[in-house]
């Protein structure tokens, strides 16, 4: 009865161990909210979307691309990836997106968003995996995957520069 006892404390203990564990990974992986803003006027030529996540990786590649098209004739609208339902992509010269996969989906909004296409000619789908992989990828889209490191900053900051210049000429 006693063994049973200690077993029975000791399983308890571990479940309470990996519940905290579990909460607090999700927490270190949780994606903020960003603010929308634009770059440059409406009138600026092109309109290009970018749709992202707050994240210090992300910002910074999004800082990137801000400060290379500032004063350029394009207009940039930034917004956060969980507005995606209500954009209306003909509306849209190009549309960029920055998300996270998580538990080896992509997020939700991004999902549906990308459900609901037919054409991604000109959207670029990027993604930053805790998991390493998107094994849940049933929509047949190209998209560049990489670790949210520094060295991969720029790389991944080129990428949408080279597309939204394509895009935007």
């Amino acid at each position: 009865m006693k063994k049973l006892k200690i077993v029975l404390i000791v399983i308890g203990v571990m479940l309470v161990l990996f519940g905290i564990a579990a909460v607090s990974y999700r927490i270190t992986k949780t994606q903020g909210v960003v603010e929308s803003y634009t770059i440059n006027d409406v009138n600026d030529g092109k309109q290009i979307l970018i749709a992202t996540q707050q994240k210090g990786f992300k910002d910074d590649v999004i800082e990137n691309v801000r400060s290379y098209f500032q004063d350029q004739p394009v207009f940039i609208k930034v917004i956060d990836v969980t507005t995606l339902e209500s954009i209306q992509v003909e509306n849209w010269n190009a549309i960029v997106i920055l998300t996270t996969i998580q538990s080896s989906d992509i997020q939700p909004d991004v999902r549906t968003f990308l459900e609901r296409q037919n054409d991604f000619e000109n959207v670029l789908l990027l993604t930053t995996a805790d998991s390493k992989r998107w094994t849940h990828k049933d929509i047949e889209i190209d998209c560049v995957t990489s670790a949210s490191i520094k060295d991969n900053i720029q790389p991944y900051s080129d990428s949408i520069i080279t597309f939204i210049t394509r895009w935007s000429n």
